[in-house]
């Protein structure tokens, strides 16, 4: 990416991976309004559950990931 508008170039990586699932999001919703068949209703409100679950996992492990970076570089300035 050439423009920085997050401090970490991790943070625009990560809010580029959510505006894309947030795009999936909208597009199986899209879908759904369709929907007649009772299984292919089904499959997509499961596509729709799989997409929610990975976005926030990989939101809360972005997280976990940054904080125990931030610990321990505290914990290291500390130290030193």
């Amino acid at each position: 990416m050439k423009t920085r508008p997050m401090l970490y170039n991790s943070e625009n990586w990560m809010a580029l991976f959510n505006e894309v699932m947030v795009s999936i999001y909208i597009y199986v919703s899209i879908t759904l309004t369709g929907a007649t068949a009772n299984s292919f209703y089904n499959n997509c409100g499961t596509a729709l559950m799989g997409v929610v679950i990975m976005t926030a996992a990989a939101n809360l492990l972005y997280f976990l990931i940054m904080a125990i970076k931030t610990v321990a570089r505290q914990c290291k300035a500390k130290w030193e």
